[in-house]
């Protein structure tokens, strides 16, 4: 009598443990084929995600999604204000710098709620800090054309990637570089870089985590000096082309 009452309770703890998943299954379902946008889907989305993928956990620095609506804000308002300000100068330039704006802003709404790697959010917050410094008059009359083609480029290179990488609109970077004296490869050399429109200031320089050969760092699409310790720095693009990787070779005189 007890085994049979045991094999009973078993089979009822089976049959409800089976109907929670499936319930559980369709819920997630549910918000991906209904395509909601709004910041409160989003939200919905992301915690369901994060509850039902705990594999998914990574150390990397992350941001929410919704942390991006002042920086596509402040960065909307700041090439309308440029293009007020400079006049017809360096129109352009601005008027490209908001289209690629634009296109990242719609891509980034139109994206699925994820959490995004902060190295890509700090990058469009860069260029934000670039044209308020503009704004703001912080920069040499001459130097201002230079900075702005700087930024549009960035800015460019970030639109092209997202339009196409597989990976989606905010797609982080594999960049591998390779210090080469003729056909040799040098070892343990460090290998630094920094946004091209901050190559002047030196807080804002990193190192790559190791020396070469075999040193690489998650970057997002955009323009860079890149050097050796004691070297002249180079301007290097990365992204453009939706690949995943980008190998770098600095020359060693």
């Amino acid at each position: 009598m007890t085994h049979h009452l045991l094999i009973s309770r078993v089979i009822i703890l089976l049959l409800l443990l089976a109907l929670s998943t499936s319930q559980v299954g369709y819920g997630q379902s549910h918000f991906i084929e209904k395509g909601q946008r709004s910041l409160s889907n989003n939200r919905q989305l992301k915690s369901s995600d994060q509850k039902a993928s705990p594999k998914q956990e990574t150390t990397e620095a992350m941001v929410k999604w919704e942390d991006y609506i002042d920086v596509f804000q402040e960065l909307s308002e700041s090439v309308s204000k440029l293009k007020e300000k400079l006049g017809k100068t360096n129109q352009q330039s601005l008027e490209a710098m908001e289209k690629h704006s634009d296109f990242l802003s719609y891509r980034w709404r139109s994206s699925d709620g994820d959490a995004t790697p902060a190295t890509y959010f700090e990058s469009l917050k860069q260029n934000v800090s670039l044209l308020k410094s503009v704004l703001d008059n912080q920069v040499p009359e001459k130097e201002v054309s230079p900075l702005l083609q700087i930024v549009e480029q960035d800015l460019g290179i970030k639109a092209k990637h997202c339009e196409l990488s597989a990976k989606g609109w905010n797609a982080l970077i594999v960049v591998s570089v390779n210090a080469r004296k003729g056909n040799e490869q040098v070892d343990g050399l460090e290998v630094w870089f920094v946004p091209k429109g901050w190559a002047k200031v030196e807080s804002k320089w990193k190192r790559f985590g190791k020396v070469t050969c075999g040193t690489s760092e998650k970057l997002a699409p955009g323009v860079y000096m890149m050097w050796l310790k004691g070297l002249t720095p180079v301007p290097i693009d990365i992204g453009g082309n939706g690949s995943d990787t980008k190998e770098v070779d600095l020359v060693v005189p």
